[in-house]
């Protein structure tokens, strides 16, 4: 029987696949501890054989150093680590969380050869540049090999962050609704709201509420959380009208709309993560109006968490926060009218106001 006859015989399981079975086909695994697939053991064969045609997020960590093969439905799992993660042992795949947690329960399965199983279980992966705040449904399955040892752990997970973070912002949202009914002014309503949106650090870095004059010129602090006030990322007062004054309540009254800032560190030096110990990067200016007008009332300046991104789900669910406030708060509403039109994020490239102190 010649070589190549031998070859496409014995790696047939590693027919199919999509990106992922090309690219399994395609790696050199005679550089891997598991050598070629030519000579992988059946038990290894029948797990990726499985794996690769499957619609489930599945990671297999096969063999002493526990190297990584994992199906197309796994990549977003990895994010941008995708497609350099194929083949690396899973200390190395996943480094940031290895020793955070990760060898243990690997270790548990192989040496016990009991399954472990969690329901939305955190863990904080660096799969897009940062340090990313992420939920799973996990099942890390022990595999055996020819000898009746674990010789793999079969994963298959199902990611829960968005409803986790949704469950979350939800509570939030009720939590203004309830507090605002008890206000008697304005201001105490925006101190009530920055205080309730401090208690969900985790969403939420910082939180300053603006008031405006009577002319729509002026918008003074009123109510903040995370930050001093008084600050260089939280001053007393803000001229909507100088285009140098930080943090483009300008830009959102024009547009009526939600205008994201970024490189907040460049602009204000260092500001407060929330719960976390990374600088807050970006925040996101909301209008705040009354129910059934358009005349503007204020803003919201939100902190975005540095272990969250700034994704659709996000966005929709902050732009409730005025509205949510407003409909039971005293917000007084001067006579500076909000444009019409859908509420579209904007982003902010303004200048950049040089400072080191928070």
């Amino acid at each position: 029987m010649s070589d190549r006859l031998l070859t496409d015989q014995t790696t047939a399981f590693l027919a199919g696949g999509g990106e992922m079975g090309e690219r399994i086909r395609a790696f050199d695994w005679s550089k891997t501890p598991l050598g070629p697939p030519a000579h992988w053991p059946q038990s290894l064969r029948s797990a990726v054989s499985i794996l690769l045609p499957s619609k489930a997020q599945i990671v297999l960590f096969w063999g002493r150093d526990l190297v990584t093969l994992y199906n197309d439905a796994y990549r977003p799992v990895f994010g941008a680590k995708h497609p350099d993660v194929l083949g690396m042992p899973a200390r190395q795949a996943w480094s940031e969380i290895w020793q955070g947690g990760l060898e243990v329960l690997f270790e548990g399965v192989l040496a016990t050869g009991e399954a472990y199983w969690a329901s939305s279980r955190p863990f904080f992966l660096r799969r897009h540049g940062f340090l990313e705040e992420t939920f799973f449904d996990v099942s890390y399955d022990p595999v055996r090999d020819e000898t009746g040892q674990v010789g793999g752990i079969f994963c298959i997970v199902s990611e829960t962050t968005g409803s986790v973070l949704g469950e979350r912002r939800l509570k939030t949202l009720r939590e203004l609704a309830a507090r605002a009914a008890g206000v008697r002014s304005a201001k105490e309503a925006c101190q009530v709201a920055a205080a309730t949106l401090g208690e969900n650090d985790t969403d939420v870095a910082f939180a300053l509420f603006y008031l405006l004059d009577e002319v729509g010129r002026q918008a003074t602090l009123a109510g903040a959380s995370g930050l001093r006030p008084g600050g260089p990322g939280s001053p007393a007062s803000i001229d909507l009208q100088d285009r140098a004054a930080p943090w483009a309540l300008g830009e959102a009254a024009r547009t009526g709309g939600p205008v994201v800032v970024s490189d907040l560190s460049a602009r204000f030096g260092p500001l407060p993560g929330g719960a976390w110990p990374e600088a807050s990067e970006q925040a996101v200016v909301l209008p705040m109006t009354k129910p059934g007008q358009a005349d503007l009332a204020g803003f919201v300046v939100a902190g975005v968490s540095p272990r969250l991104a700034l994704t659709a789900s996000t966005r929709t669910s902050w732009t409730c926060w005025p509205a949510t406030w407003a409909r039971r708060s005293p917000t007084r509403a001067p006579t500076r009218k909000r444009r019409s039109g859908p509420r579209r994020f904007r982003t902010w490239t303004g200048p950049r106001p040089r400072s080191s102190a928070t």
